[in-house]
């Protein structure tokens, strides 16, 4: 079992250099992080502006999933976590282990922005209080294409079923061949 670690990052900005700091006892996470780094060492990092994008398969799915969230009347983050847990990936470590977190037993994990969690049975009773164990979820900007093309294709199927218009077949697979070349 792994426990996704957070290491404190301060960005320094000065002019255009921008100089990355943590504390000593976040360098393994960090490390972990970019792979392959050497506590100690100074590494240069590059950054490209990426051009503006189209309608790309992530924002599609967004886009059907407020729709839907209209229909439903919910949000539409609790629409995306219902949808990443149904048809999403669980996010595997550099070691290949799922990542586990312990939060408390209800359903605020629905209403999750930026991070996404698929229930387990797996409970914990601590001082009366029950905890449930959640596998992290990939988010879906991190998604290789066919994990993407995994959720596009079951949010079309959920918002179909909700009577939602969607594109056609052959523009959904041009969003989804241009998912990867949008990546790289």
């Amino acid at each position: 079992m792994v426990i996704l670690d957070r290491p404190n990052i301060e960005l320094l900005y000065k002019g255009t250099k921008v100089t990355v700091n943590f504390d000593k006892k976040d360098a393994p996470s960090i490390v972990n992080l970019f792979g392959g780094l050497k506590v100690g060492e100074e590494y240069d990092i590059s950054f490209k502006k990426r051009g503006k994008r189209s309608l790309n398969a992530n924002n599609y799915h967004w886009s059907l999933c407020e729709q839907m969230a209209k229909i439903l009347k919910t949000s539409k983050y609790a629409v995306h976590n219902q949808l990443m847990i149904d048809y999403g990936t669980d996010w595997i470590d550099e070691d290949g282990n799922q990542i586990y977190v312990l939060m408390k037993d209800n359903d605020r994990y629905l209403s999750k922005e930026t991070e996404h969690y698929r229930p387990t049975d797996a409970t914990e009773d601590r001082k009366g209080t029950i905890y449930r164990w959640f596998v992290l979820l990939l988010p879906s900007h991190l998604m290789d294409p066919k994990e993407m093309a995994d959720l596009i294709d079951g949010t079309i199927n959920e918002a179909k079923e909700l009577g939602i218009d969607t594109r056609t077949p052959d523009e959904i697979e041009r969003m989804k061949a241009l998912w990867q070349t949008e990546r790289i």
